[in-house]
């Protein structure tokens, strides 16, 4: 998987699972700026990026997750840059 198809699997997953159209998600979404990105939405994104990308997140990696920057940065060290 290139770099653009799993940032644009990235973003397919988070919006789904927000319930947002694809061009509301960028890196800078995060609880902060989507007030559907609650604690349930939160685990339900965590669950739904490691089946999208067949990955396990540690709590500690769960709890960074705060943004979809990060996410990205995220599987990047998971998945290999």
């Amino acid at each position: 998987m290139t770099p653009e198809e799993r940032n644009a699997t990235l973003i397919s997953t988070v919006a789904t699972v927000l319930d947002l159209p694809e061009s509301d998600i960028s890196e800078e979404t995060s609880p902060d700026t989507v007030s559907a990105w609650d604690s349930v939405a939160h685990l339900n994104l965590v669950v739904a990026v490691e089946e999208a990308f067949g990955v396990s997140f540690t709590p500690d990696e769960t709890m960074e997750m705060t943004s979809v920057r990060l996410m990205k940065l995220l599987l990047e060290e998971k998945l290999g840059a």
